[in-house]
Parts: C-alpha cells; structure tokens; sequence
C-alpha cells in the first residue's frame, strides 16, 4: 500500500511539473511573440546627400512576415493652413532589422516631417516622428533644421490629443482618416489608369478603382503623334484591341499622306491587319462624331492576307 501511494504521489508530482512547463512554455511563448513586435527607431526628416532635396529615413527592428502587419514609411509637409500632405511613401521590406529611406523629394521651403505607418488589415497605425523640421534654401543648398521648441510633438499635434505618454507614442496613434481618390497607375496605351481611394493622412487604401477609356485616350494620343512624327515610310500600329480612330488621327493621316500606315488589332479573338497605304484616300471615313472603326477601315481598305503574330 505504501508504493502505491508513493506512485501516486510521483505521478502528481510528475503531472505537476509537466502543467507548470506547459505553462512556462506558453508564457515563453507570449514573451518571444511580444519580443517579435516591429519596432520603430530614429525617425525623421534629413536632406539628401547632394543638398538638392530631402527624404525621411528610420531604422526598424523584429519586422517579419509573421508579424501580422504591413509597414510603410512616409514624407509629410504641413501646410500653412494646418493641412498634411503626403508627398513620399516607400513600402519597408521585411526584416529583423534595417534602416532605409524614402527617395529624394526636391524640397521647397517649409515644415515637414515623417511617419510609419502600421498596417494590421483592420486599422492603421502611425508613429510619427518626434519632431518637425524646417526645410530652408540658402545658397541652392537644403537646409533641414529640426525643430524643438514652439511646436509641441507631432503624435499630440497630428492627433489634437494632447501630450502623449512614451508607450503611447511607440505605440502609434489611431488615424483619423480623410478619404480622396489619388492616381495609383498611369493610363497606357494597354492599361487604363488606377485610382486608389486612400487616406492622405496615413495612406491607406480601401479601393482601387480602373478610369474607364483611359488607356484608349493615350492610345489615340500616341498614335497621332507616332503618324505625325514619323519619316517617310510605313509606321506601324499594334493593339490587341478592336477600337476605333478619332477625328485627331484621321486628322493626322491626312497631313502625312507620305506615310503609310499598317494596324494590327485583334476582333473575336482573331488577329487582324489592315494597311492604309501612303496617300490613302482618309477623307469621310469618320462618322458623325468624327470615329472610324478598324473594321469599316478593313471594309474600305482591305484586309492583309498575313497578320502579325
């Protein structure tokens, strides 16, 4: 009776410790995860290396794909009216740690400053820089002088909350927002131009929007330029798309009836190559809104027994 009772003892004593390592290993856990939270350092504003223009710097720690957040570095001026605008922002790449900077922004005279934002997918977070700093020219040199007294700290200033404690500023500040549509993506030829519906404030995005016909306006610009500027000879137009000539490049191939002119496009999936040779006949083919579509331009001039792969 006596062993047994000593073995039940062992097995408590053993159960014992096995829960108290299990939570040990979880408070180790919590500590190491914590320990893994990025951290932000020596952030602010300098000029470049040439004296010509200025960018925000920091240097950051523990940022790693498994931190659960985006981080992003920005250049800010404030405005004489109060207002902030973003003029700079650089993704941060991940790493444990690293210092890096936004590219030069060539400065006027005026107060600026810098922040990280922290993106956890639901919110974002800022941290700001400590101070402001005053941007001045003398002599076609950058002078970026940080500015300590007068202004009180960019965290309580931004936030028009007031002084703010050391955990509170390392923490960062919950953004406000104001909400604008500002260009993402040019428009090309191929591609229509990007809007992204993001806050001017911390530069988060909620929405990204495409312009519609975006890409067909330069497309048509390009086209009338490439026609105007050409040498004599044939230019050559190539789109996968079925679209249609304005009144400004059939105004164009008019004037340089010494070009000829070959369009490759593509209609149901099917390539298509219609060439409209040097002092064609252009007059009258747009329609009432001064259009002419590559299909009529087939119909009227032909179409190539070879397309372009």
């Amino acid at each position: 009776m006596k062993k047994k009772g000593m073995k039940k003892r062992m097995l408590a004593m053993v159960l014992s410790i096995g829960i108290m390592g299990m939570i040990a290993a979880g408070f180790t856990a919590q500590v190491a995860q914590a320990a893994l939270q990025p951290a932000i350092s020596d952030l602010g504003v300098s000029e470049s290396g040439d004296g010509q223009g200025i960018a925000a710097y920091c240097s950051y720690q523990n940022y790693t794909e498994q931190s659960g957040c985006e981080m992003t570095l920005y250049l800010y001026r404030k405005e004489e009216g109060g207002q902030i605008s973003i003029l700079l922002r650089r993704k941060i790449p991940y790493a444990s740690s690293g210092n890096i900077s936004t590219d030069v922004f060539k400065a006027q005279e005026g107060i600026y400053f810098a922040s990280v934002g922290t993106n956890y997918g639901s919110e974002v977070m800022q941290t700001y820089s400590r101070s402001y700093y005053r941007v001045k020219i003398e002599n076609g040199k950058v002078e970026v002088t940080e500015i300590t007294e007068g202004t009180g700290d960019v965290n309580a200033d931004s936030q028009n909350k007031g002084a703010k404690t050391d955990k509170e500023k390392a923490k960062g500040t919950a953004c406000p927002h104001n909400w604008t549509y500002e260009l993402e993506r040019q428009a090309t030829a191929k591609q229509d131009s990007l809007l992204a519906y993001q806050c001017t404030i911390c530069g988060d995005v909620t929405d990204y929007v495409e312009v519609p016909n975006s890409a067909y306006g330069v497309f048509l610009k390009e086209t009338a330029e490439k026609i105007q500027n050409a040498g004599t000879g044939e230019v050559v137009i190539d789109t996968d798309r079925w679209m249609s000539f304005d009144s400004a490049v059939l105004k164009v191939l008019a004037c340089r009836r010494d070009v000829a002119v070959s369009l490759y496009y593509q209609y149901q999936g099917k390539r298509h190559h219609v060439r409209i040779p040097a002092g064609g006949d252009v007059s009258g083919l747009g329609d009432e809104n001064g259009y002419c579509g590559f299909l009529y331009l087939t119909q009227v001039f032909g179409e190539e027994e070879q397309a372009k792969e």
